[in-house]
């Protein structure tokens, strides 16, 4: 082989070698930044597990709630995000007066994530990133905090109830006032068309709390199998 021949190809293969990790380059995966934030609160009886995330429509987070009184009880579950929200209700009517912690996490590797999210976040989420995201054994996971005080069972003194008027029949020229009835609360799923008692079955993938005359004029029915107020 002349000396002319070997030094193209000794070119070539430099070329080649440089478009190989030029491509290379190109073809690394990038960061999959997410935000997420905790907004907990106390409606009536349920502790209200809500907030703001950049994750798509579909994407599941875990929740935890754990009371700091020393009978320290504990919720967890899950919920899904829908248009940068999430939104779920857990019954505390008989939780005691303390600070609760929230603990929101979003882990790719979670059953039921959409598969494509999965992908995008990497094995074990190694390719998330962003402020809210913290290491979790070989992977990473996006994680947030809030907390919320009851100031006892179903922190009841945090809500303000309306009062009604009760007519005089006594003569006296007075009026009575007195709590009005508190509206029944039911139960709904982000998609379904029925109202439900709380812990139906059919609340598994998001449980919603509304009052029974909001949820008759969105034109939702009784659920048949839990058979909540009509």
């Amino acid at each position: 082989m002349t000396a002319g021949r070997v030094r193209r190809v000794l070119a070539l293969a430099i070329v080649a070698a440089l478009a190989a990790t030029g491509f290379a380059a190109c073809s690394k995966p990038e960061p999959y930044i997410v935000s997420l934030s905790a907004e907990p609160r106390v409606e009536g009886t349920m502790l209200i597990l809500a907030g703001t995330t950049s994750l798509p429509d579909g994407a599941r987070l875990n929740y935890r709630a754990v009371s700091d009184a020393v009978s320290s009880p504990r919720i967890d579950g899950w919920v899904i995000c829908a248009g940068g929200r999430f939104r779920t209700g857990e019954d505390v009517s008989s939780w005691p007066t303390g600070t609760v912690q929230v603990t929101m996490t979003f882990d790719a590797e979670t059953a039921g994530q959409p598969p494509d999210l999965r992908e995008r976040c990497g094995e074990n989420g190694t390719l998330l990133a962003g402020d809210c995201v913290v290491q979790r054994g070989p992977g990473k996971v996006a994680e947030t905090r809030g907390e919320v005080t009851l100031s006892g069972p179903g922190d009841n003194a945090s809500v303000q109830k309306p009062v009604q008027t009760v007519e005089d029949t006594s003569g006296t020229g007075t009026s009575a006032q007195s709590p009005a009835p508190e509206a029944p609360t039911v139960y709904v799923t982000k998609t379904g068309a029925k109202y439900h008692r709380f812990g139906c079955r059919y609340l598994s993938k998001s449980s919603i709390p509304l009052t029974l005359s909001e949820a008759k004029s969105r034109g939702l029915t009784p659920c048949s199998v839990c058979k909540p107020p009509l």
